[in-house]
């Protein structure tokens, strides 16, 4: 499915919580269905900041508002996605996980004003200053992932 051991997980729970919990449990399929989702989202951000590094090689500080627009609807499309699939339970953690998201894209932003400045010099530093931005974004997320399944 998403390179995740559920045997793996299902063992761990049981040593840690001598709870043995079985492999078609709602919760843990929902749990793995959130990572699913979230590995696509960062396969699908990785994409876009490929593009990114596209535009800003071309010197178009337009097209970099543009993509760092579609970056930001798409992650609030599925903060919003997976919040509607998740119980009242996690609901406190997903007004968290979305601020902790505006913030990330702020500082996106800030890392995009200071890669236009980079830009005029090398455009590869531009691109790692961005790639950083969204690497950390994603380690965030598969985090929060980690966190909701514990």
């Amino acid at each position: 499915m998403s390179g995740v051991d559920i045997e793996e997980i299902r063992t761990d729970l049981f040593k840690r919580f001598e709870a043995a919990i079985p492999a078609n449990d709602p919760i843990l399929i929902a749990a793995l269905f959130n990572e699913r989702v979230l590995l696509n989202l960062a396969t699908q951000i990785s994409l876009i900041l490929e593009e990114v590094h596209n535009q800003a090689s071309a010197g178009t500080v337009q097209q970099l508002d543009t993509a760092k627009k579609m970056a930001e609807q798409l992650v609030t499309q599925a903060a919003i996605y997976i919040k509607q699939q998740t119980g009242e339970a996690i609901d406190q953690a997903s007004d968290r996980l979305v601020q902790r998201m505006d913030m990330h894209v702020r500082e996106l932003d800030l890392r995009m004003q200071a890669a236009e400045v980079a830009r005029k010099g090398a455009s590869k530093a531009q691109f790692v200053a961005i790639g950083g931005g969204a690497a950390s974004f994603v380690f965030f997320l598969l985090g929060l992932v980690t966190y909701l399944i514990h």
